[in-house]
């Protein structure tokens, strides 16, 4: 093998240089360098096959050994299953941030379209204050009631482990030997007792018109047993005096009541309760004043506020010295103030600024309790009116509404 090369100075040609190799010298020369060239070559294959093997391993493990087509078809079932549940699914790392939810969860919580690259911190989310600890704290519970300002949500929570679990596929390394931990999740679901809760207060609405009837039929039967013993015993002037004067005392309360505000279900509430009252050995006192344009609140909005109010200050007013509940409804052009006092023994003030959750009772007891108060408070809430809660040797809540909410 040989080349030629010109030479040239200031453009001329000078001369030439020649230089060659014979082929056999070329060939010395690769037989001595060819086992270097085997043995890189070995070496580069082999470390590329360790290379592709360690990495498929590890791809197999990631994807717990379903591979990429097992994974299309495992992402596209689980995708319709997960929005197609009609109970809402949040799911939390272990940092307790909401990294995955449906469209349901979505709703309940007012929560984006999209949840974020890098996942959703609860405070970053506007959702009841007891739902924010409980997904902060990672607690387990099973069908927990937690109140919002619109729904009433039941909730339950557990944590979601993969451990020692033998994976498909030719792959089962243990996820220690690539540095992996176990997916460890909370896994929360959300049922909305919302419409439940709205039967469950027509019902409650029901029971309490049903005993306030109760009470005002059984002190009519009395009544009624009185004016005929009377009879019996020939004091028939007695007995006409005794039932026109208890004719007027009712119907004196009654007008009272109705003429004084101007509303079919709270003055039917009142009268009721005020029966209910008399037969318990309590005394209602009772001031109303003012007109509620009609239709302004759901007949279930007044009962669960007002009757739960004045249930409570029933119950703990019986027995105390004065044994009186005293209820003041005014209604004026632009709100209605319901203010309910009671003759208990008050509230502790370290249970002032809890009162109003769910679950948190002055009462005793094995029943459930605090369900009344939150139910009012909700209602309130949703009628953008407020409750205040102070003591002056009883109770006192005070429900401000404005009449120019309308349902």
């Amino acid at each position: 093998m040989r080349t030629i090369a010109p030479v040239y100075h200031d453009g001329k040609l000078v001369g030439l240089v020649a230089t060659g190799i014979t082929l056999e010298n070329l060939q010395s020369i690769y037989r001595g360098e060819l086992p270097q060239i085997l043995m890189v070559s070995a070496l580069a294959l082999l470390l590329a096959g360790f290379t592709s093997w360690s990495f498929s391993r590890y791809v197999n493990q990631a994807t717990l050994g379903f591979g990429p087509n097992g994974l299309r078809r495992l992402y596209a079932f689980y995708f319709s299953a997960l929005h197609s549940v009609r109970e809402g699914l949040v799911l939390l790392d272990r940092r307790h941030r909401i990294v995955l939810y449906n469209e349901e969860a979505a709703r309940l919580l007012d929560l984006p379209e999209q949840v974020p690259s890098s996942g959703l911190d609860p405070s970053q989310v506007s959702m009841p204050e007891t739902l924010r600890t409980l997904m902060s704290t990672g607690r387990s519970c099973k069908d927990e009631i937690h109140m919002g300002t619109r729904t009433v949500l039941s909730i339950s929570q557990g944590p979601a482990r993969l451990a020692n679990t033998r994976l498909p596929g030719r792959g089962r390394a243990p996820l220690r030997w690539f540095g992996m931990q176990p997916l460890t999740v909370q896994v929360l679901t959300l049922r909305d007792l919302t419409e439940v809760q709205e039967l469950a207060g027509e019902v409650q609405s029901l029971k309490t018109f049903s005993t306030a009837l109760r009470a005002q039929t059984h002190e009519h039967a009395n009544r009624l047993h009185t004016i005929a013993t009377l009879i019996e015993n020939g004091q028939s002037d007695r007995a006409l005096a005794f039932a026109v004067d208890d004719r007027q005392h009712s119907q004196k309360l009654t007008d009272a009541i109705v003429n004084s505000i101007d509303d079919a279900y709270l003055s039917s509430l009142l009268v009721a309760k005020a029966a209910q009252a008399n037969e318990r050995g309590l005394k209602l006192d009772i001031t109303a004043q003012g007109v509620i344009p009609p239709d302004a609140f759901a007949a279930s909005d007044m009962v669960t506020i007002v009757g739960n109010l004045l249930d409570n200050a029933l119950d703990v007013s019986v027995g105390t010295a004065e044994a009186t509940v005293w209820v003041e409804v005014t209604a004026d052009d632009d709100e209605l103030i319901i203010s309910v006092a009671d003759s208990g023994p008050g509230i502790e003030p370290e249970f002032l600024d809890q009162l109003l959750r769910f679950g948190v009772s002055t009462k005793i007891g094995s029943q459930p309790r605090g369900l009344g108060l939150a139910l009012v408070q909700q209602a309130v809430l949703r009628l953008g009116g407020t409750m205040n809660v102070d003591n002056d040797a009883g109770a006192i809540f005070t429900v401000t509404l404005p009449l120019a909410h309308s349902n």
